[in-house]
């Protein structure tokens, strides 16, 4: 599943390993930063696939029905939140004018 996530994922961690262009943005972190930051970006980007759109959107309704505009409990789900923002992102690009 999300086969196009996956490889986008691989080639992200693949050239920041190999280091070439100095684009590790990843090097200045500890090893549990680093973890924590991987794991992060990994959900984000398999948020964007569309397979899951119905899904996310269910669950950020939810959230946004138990939490409103309550900050401090969205805090504890701040992962979903970034999933989704990160989605809708993704996909308003096709709703732009030309």
């Amino acid at each position: 599943q999300s086969i196009q996530e996956n490889f986008h994922l691989s080639m992200l961690f693949s050239a920041m390993k190999d280091d070439v262009k100095d684009i590790n943005i990843l090097k200045g972190f500890t090893a549990d930063e680093y973890v924590e930051i991987r794991r992060m970006i990994i959900s984000m980007v398999l948020s964007t696939d569309m397979s899951r759109h119905f899904v996310l959107t269910k669950e950020f309704k939810e959230l946004a029905e138990n939490f409103g505009s309550n900050v401090d409990m969205w805090r504890e789900s701040h992962d979903q939140l970034m999933c989704a923002v990160l989605h809708a992102c993704d996909i308003s690009n096709p709703a732009k004018p030309l």
